[in-house]
């Protein structure tokens, strides 16, 4: 079950616990929200000026601070059509690296990562270094949901660290927008 978060700043509060249980964030360690299947009052995203580009934990971190910080999680199933095969999804992941350290040096995400991701990381590549730990994801995954996409989670942990590596190594350097001439899913 996959947990969308809709933004429902200035609803009162009877009507949010109403139609969903609500939860107050609070400035820090801000939940990755996807901006697919992300809902925001328009006068909030004027409030913010987003800009060009939306970054969801940049946004949601900047209501937070603003006060906004009352949201929803609404529980539903859904198919996240995500790509077609490891190189595609390499190449979904090079491209977000990419434009993370494109923007970043140009200043234009806010969220403070730097502070909050360090134990992440670090355990992600150890459990890659240690493959167990993936192992174990994977068959307590396909054990909760029986299906063969499971057989990916090793695979896809291992392209994910690749890719991670040499597009951090080369925003470090030279920082870079993905280009998105032809760009297809």
């Amino acid at each position: 079950m996959i947990l969308l978060f809709m933004v429902l700043g200035g609803l009162p509060a009877k009507m949010l616990y109403r139609a969903w249980r609500g939860q107050r964030l609070k400035q820090g360690a801000i939940p990755t929200i996807g901006a697919n299947g992300f809902i925001v009052r328009r006068e909030l995203i004027d409030e913010i000026g987003i800009g060009e580009y939306m970054f969801d934990v940049d946004m949601v971190a900047a209501m937070v601070r603003r006060g906004h910080d009352r949201f929803a999680k609404v529980k539903i199933s859904i198919v996240h059509l995500y790509g077609n095969g490891l190189r595609v999804f390499a190449r979904k992941q090079l491209r977000r690296i990419r434009d993370f350290s494109f923007y970043s040096s140009l200043g234009m995400r806010s969220y403070p990562w730097s502070g909050c991701l360090n134990m992440g990381v670090l355990r992600f590549i150890v459990s890659c270094l240690l493959l167990l730990p993936l192992v174990y994801q994977a068959t307590k995954g396909y054990r909760r949901v029986p299906d063969s996409a499971w057989l990916l989670h090793v695979p896809a942990c291992y392209v994910t660290l690749a890719v991670y590596m040499v597009g951090f190594l080369e925003g470090k350097v030279r920082p870079r927008e993905q280009e998105r001439f032809r760009w297809t899913q």
